[in-house]
């Protein structure tokens, strides 16, 4: 019995706390809502090469020509250069459902990135 309990307070812990499990893979043609200290931008990979990204609080939007490593199952380095030449890299963890980048502009200036990562309830 005592060990039953045992086993039944570290397996719910665990499970509260377990990553989403969602490998790149599941998450193609899914609306993503990426969440940054200056607000949330929403994705959707529709391939290594191509995604499409909206950010509401400016309003601006694009579809993006990217480049994909895949790291492992779960986890890919995406990049891009936008219409004005800000260069974007993002690091996303669809297992642990963060992110961590940066955006270099082209006068030099460059911003780190960490956040979340939502699935969007379509």
């Amino acid at each position: 019995m005592k060990a039953l309990i045992c086993l039944l307070c570290f397996l719910v812990p665990a499970a509260a706390f377990s990553q989403s499990k969602l490998g790149y893979k599941d998450i193609i043609g899914k609306g993503l809502t990426y969440s940054f200290t200056g607000g949330d931008i929403f994705i959707k990979i529709s391939s290594d090469s191509t995604l499409f990204w909206r950010d509401d609080s400016k309003p601006k939007e694009a579809h993006e020509k990217t480049k994909t490593i895949h790291i492992n199952e779960y986890t890919v380095m995406t990049a891009w250069y936008e219409a004005d030449k800000t260069f974007v890299t993002l690091l996303s963890d669809f297992d642990k459902m963060t992110v961590s980048g940066m955006v270099c502009w082209t006068d030099g200036r460059f911003y780190p990135i960490v956040g979340t990562i939502r699935l969007k309830n379509n």
